[in-house]
């Protein structure tokens, strides 16, 4: 064979195999979308008017179809997409179930792709984004007073409710366990060695969170925070085991008693929004907007008598009948492996407080007395 067409046959032969390759390499993919999603046709939306027909929907979603739909209108423009030519968007009304079962179950994205049909991936860009919107159509629920009026209206349910006068607001802490921060070292991770977020939280008489700040770093917030010292703001209870029948121990019965109402909102919030009693596998921005958008929801679903008492009905929290405490059936469940509570680290207070304790211990056993405190254990 001639050289020139030895040539021209080697350079035919690498011309088809560059192009055999470079099919393989843009190898057209057999659907635009996995069948699963593309025979989605709205799957949440469906199961959810289903469920509404036997009022299955509050276990699903945790409120009311009502409420669903007032959340839903509220939100609707801030989180609506527009289809395109290549497929049907997500409704604004499956992205709100997607959320809403995420928060209720803290199921794993993947697990929720199955139910949904809906991509993880697309579920991961979904709950921050209606996250923010639920944040920001309900932020007032969660609202510190803005008059002296609005405090004092507070200071009286507490003494009427729960016997201890002076108070507006009772606070705690919690670390919210997440997945370790991608490069953060151990700055997130708190005393249990855990990384974690932290929220601190003021609630009045009601059970209503007043104030709450979320995010800080694990580390840097164990013990290290002045709201939980002995203060000219703050009580604390007296240290060690005191003498039964003594003022310091019907004192530190007394702070507990008022104090209950903070335990219990936290217990009634990772119990209906159950993402809260596992580790959230999420980096500390999108997990600091899971947890506000839980209070919100909170706030929003107690916000009179009456959602209230579907959000809550009697027994939801703990009863007291002089002296002897009923568990609130939050109690029964199991051990959470998330909301950790903060660590205490004894600190000196000031004199002037020392003195305030001491003269409401002086009234709790004198004209301040309830008749069942001598029974505390």
């Amino acid at each position: 064979m001639r050289p020139h067409i030895r040539k021209a046959v080697a350079t035919t032969a690498f011309l088809i195999i560059l192009r055999l390759a470079k099919k393989r390499k843009q190898k057209t993919k057999r659907f635009w979308i996995k069948l699963l999603y593309k025979n989605r046709l709205q799957a949440g939306n469906r199961l959810f008017e289903e469920l509404c027909f036997d009022d299955e929907e509050k276990n699903f979603t945790r409120m009311s179809k009502i409420e669903f739909d007032n959340v839903y209108s509220l939100i609707n423009a801030k989180i609506s997409k527009k289809d395109t030519n290549f497929r049907e968007a997500i409704s604004a009304r499956e992205r709100l179930l997607v959320t809403l079962r995420f928060l209720a179950t803290g199921d794993s994205y993947t697990s929720l792709q199955y139910l949904f049909r809906i991509s993880k991936q697309w579920i991961s860009v979904i709950v921050p984004e209606v996250c923010d919107a639920i944040i920001e159509v309900l932020k007032d629920y969660v609202k510190i007073p803005s008059s002296e009026e609005e405090w004092l209206t507070i200071a009286k349910e507490f003494e009427s409710k729960w016997n201890f006068p002076h108070v507006i607001g009772a606070m705690d802490g919690k670390h919210v366990i997440l997945q370790s921060p991608i490069n953060s070292g151990n700055d997130y991770d708190c005393y249990k060695m855990f990384p974690s977020i932290v929220l601190f939280a003021l609630v009045d008489a009601n059970y209503k969170f007043l104030y709450v700040d979320v995010g800080s770093k694990g580390r840097i917030s164990d013990g290290g925070d002045k709201a939980f010292a002995l203060n000219d703001y703050t009580l604390k209870p007296y240290e060690g085991t005191p003498e039964r029948g003594s003022m310091e121990r019907i004192f530190n019965y007394r702070l507990s008693r008022a104090r209950r109402v903070v335990e219990n909102a936290f217990g009634i919030l990772s119990s209906v929004f159950r993402v809260l009693r596992k580790p959230l596998l999420l980096e500390p921005e999108k997990a600091t907007k899971v947890v506000l958008t839980t209070i919100c929801l909170y706030n929003y679903l107690r916000r009179d008598l009456a959602s209230s008492q579907r959000f809550t009905p009697p027994g939801s929290f703990d009863a007291e009948v002089e002296g002897t405490v009923i568990p609130g059936r939050w109690r029964q469940d199991t051990e959470m492996s998330s909301m950790l509570s903060i660590q205490a680290i004894p600190r000196r207070g000031s004199t002037n407080i020392k003195e305030i304790r001491s003269h409401l211990g002086r009234h709790f056993i004198t004209n301040g007395a309830i008749s069942w405190q001598n029974n505390y254990q």
